[in-house]
């Protein structure tokens, strides 16, 4: 059956002419004596009398627009809220592998500019030590020639030949530290290329929360479960006991229908 609805206007009406006054009436009252606690209850039931008129009038067209309110609302979340929020995933994943991929080729790129430099130094060191064999080389020789010239009584020829291998030795050892001692040069590494973002997209920073370990959450990032705690306040009344909270018994009046 086709529920009538009520024009704003005509209830405006009558609550201003109905509901405000005895709301205003009963929002001021002070409960103060027997005759005052009798008088609040029959204010009550006037109230209570006027809000089952309204309820006839405003339920029905209000559930009927709550169910429709749901329907859509269930249409919306299931082909535009989930569509849109399963392409909010995707990118978030694409995000993430994007970033993972990026930070991979830099590494990669790194590995290989150190790889490249670790070549270098020990090519340094390899030429280092091959210039440091060959004086020492040519330094066993010219001592064996000196020995040879010595035992043919040639004493001085024997002390030139020493002279010159011991100067060239010296000359040899210099070159093999400048070796050593001289600036890296430049490591020529392909720049880490990332992943190219699609044409007429921008993914930027969006930096969200994720409680991993709730005991060690700041209390200034906590509030505490209202709902919880009335549930143990109903369970336990009197006896409940909670750091920081007081349980009270604020009344509650239960009418029969006449």
């Amino acid at each position: 059956m086709a529920v009538e609805l009520i024009e704003s206007r005509d209830l405006e009406a009558r609550a201003e002419s109905e509901m405000v006054p005895i709301m205003q009436k009963a929002q001021a009252y002070m409960v103060t004596d027997e005759a005052t606690y009798a008088g609040a209850d029959e204010i009550i039931r006037i109230v209570r009398e006027k809000v089952a008129d309204r309820e006839k009038e405003l339920l029905p067209p209000k559930d009927a627009a709550t169910k429709a309110w749901k329907a859509m609302c269930a249409l919306v979340k299931k082909y535009i809220d989930d569509p849109l929020e399963a392409c909010k995933t995707l990118d978030r994943k694409r995000y993430a592998w994007k970033q993972a991929e990026d930070r991979k080729r830099a590494q990669e790129a790194e590995r290989i500019r150190l790889e490249a430099q670790r070549k270098q130094e020990e090519e340094r060191r390899a030429e280092a030590a091959r210039i440091a064999a060959e004086a020492k080389r040519k330094a066993d020789e010219a001592l064996a020639l000196a020995e040879r010239l010595k035992a043919a009584d040639m004493a001085e020829q024997a002390d030139a030949v020493l002279a010159a291998a011991g100067a060239q030795e010296e000359r040899e050892v210099e070159q093999a530290e400048a070796v050593l001692s001289a600036p890296m040069a430049p490591v020529a590494v392909p720049e880490a290329v990332k992943v190219e973002t699609p044409k007429g997209q921008a993914q930027l920073e969006c930096w969200q929360a994720r409680v991993v370990d709730a005991d060690a959450v700041p209390r200034d990032y906590c509030s505490p479960d209202t709902a919880k705690l009335n549930k143990l306040a109903k369970l336990l009344k009197g006896k409940a006991s909670v750091s920081g909270v007081v349980f009270e018994d604020v009344g509650s009046t239960r009418r029969s229908r006449a």
